[in-house]
């Protein structure tokens, strides 16, 4: 999928969706306007929302947990050197439905701080990657995922409320950024 441009002042991005993708996506089309921002895109009818819902992210996701993509976790080229877990964290009401879900990367640094969706996460999505072997221990793998797993843990907290309450929290990939 290709950015072919960013209008309205970056909140939407213009993309093109090659055929093998638009197979499996129904409804798209070949060129679309989409926005990851839920409130400027809901009073737009021609913008999608890249959300947790969408069909495309969807797609993507089951594509990158896929053992042919190269499995569920990664070592990466960044500029920052750190150990990045995406999860899905959930919340329901008192009744046990689902009242909203969020996307979220998490950036363990060295020092031990986590940074949650980094704005160089962004920019990385946005610029070709290439994959690289990691020399990382099993030790310290667990220790960043335990700094992740503690993060996100945190974020469920922090969003819970009287009238919201934590669901679960799915983990959907990892990867070391060197």
């Amino acid at each position: 999928i290709a950015i072919d441009g960013r209008p309205h002042g970056g909140l939407a991005l213009e993309i093109v969706v090659p055929q093998n993708v638009l197979d499996h996506v129904p409804g798209f089309r070949q060129r679309m306007l989409v926005s990851f921002d839920r409130l400027w895109a809901s009073s737009r009818s021609n913008i999608h929302l890249l959300d947790m819902e969408s069909i495309l992210v969807q797609f993507m996701f089951q594509r990158a947990k896929s053992y042919d993509f190269g499995g569920i976790t990664a070592c990466l080229t960044s500029q920052e050197n750190s150990f990045l877990v995406a999860s899905v964290v959930r919340w329901q009401n008192d009744q046990g439905r689902r009242m909203r879900q969020e996307f979220n990367v998490f950036s363990c640094q060295a020092d031990g701080s986590v940074v949650n969706n980094p704005e160089s996460f962004k920019e990385w999505l946005l610029t070709p990657a290439a994959g690289e072997t990691s020399g990382i221990d099993r030790e310290t793998a667990k220790r960043a995922f335990d700094l992740a797993n503690r993060a996100a843990q945190d974020r469920l907290a922090a969003v819970a409320n009287r009238d919201l309450h934590p669901e679960n929290l799915q983990w959907v990939g990892a990867a070391w950024s060197t």
